[in-house]
């Protein structure tokens, strides 16, 4: 068609391996699902703990700088034993060493979520949104269109993990922090950057800066 619709992190697979990006969106192979924990699902159980905190959080009025180190901890605490009991993550409680996997994932988010708000004081930025959606449906903001001549465009969509605002009160401009959440370390890298590797950060900056109206701390 004339629209191609798709992600950051498609455009990344492709530059990464083309053949890689046709077998799983262009044929749609995935691997066999299996009734286990793996590291997708741990790392789909932290991604949910973390946005449920702030969710939770924004429902009372709250926000993150107005706990301590100790309440943050305890409130992740809650969040992750109540995830524990949905649906979505029963296969965590299949068995005792699943459990246990489950309880060192909830340890480590305390221990996360402890520190950032311990860092509060001597930042001024306010973490206003999580899963923010651009392009999907019923997302919040549109997804970035780039044309592409000929009648044909490109339309970027997907979901960035947190966006910490601080506005300035002299000129009511906004300053913008993009956090995309990661299981291991990374780092970015010009190389990487100039061979269209490492796209989401610089991507979603862009789609913030377009739509920077609509967001308010």
């Amino acid at each position: 068609g004339a629209e191609l619709r798709t992600s950051v992190s498609k455009l990344e697979q492709f530059a990464e391996c083309p053949f890689k990006f046709f077998v799983a969106a262009g044929l749609g192979a995935e691997e066999r699902k299996e009734f286990e924990v793996d590291h997708r699902e741990r790392g789909t159980f932290i991604h949910r703990l973390l946005d449920e905190f702030h969710l939770r959080l924004a429902a009372d009025g709250r926000r993150w700088r107005d706990l301590a180190p100790a309440d943050a901890a305890a409130l992740a605490a809650r969040v992750g034993e109540d995830l524990l009991g949905s649906p979505e993550f029963a296969r965590f409680a299949a068995d005792e060493a699943r459990r246990f996997a489950a309880r060192t994932l909830i340890d480590s988010a305390q221990r996360l979520l402890a520190a950032l708000v311990g860092w509060m004081p001597s930042y001024a930025f306010d973490p206003v949104a999580v899963e923010l959606g651009f392009g999907l449906p019923g997302s919040p903001l549109p997804g970035w269109r780039l044309e592409l001549g000929g009648g044909r465009s490109l339309l970027l969509r997907g979901r960035i993990d947190r966006v910490d605002l601080c506005r300035d009160g002299a000129s009511a401009e906004a300053f913008a922090v993009i956090v995309d959440y990661k299981s291991s370390p990374k780092k970015l890298d010009p190389l990487k950057i100039a061979h269209g590797l490492q796209l989401q950060l610089l991507a979603y900056l862009r789609v913030l800066c377009q739509r920077r109206d609509e967001l308010q701390p």
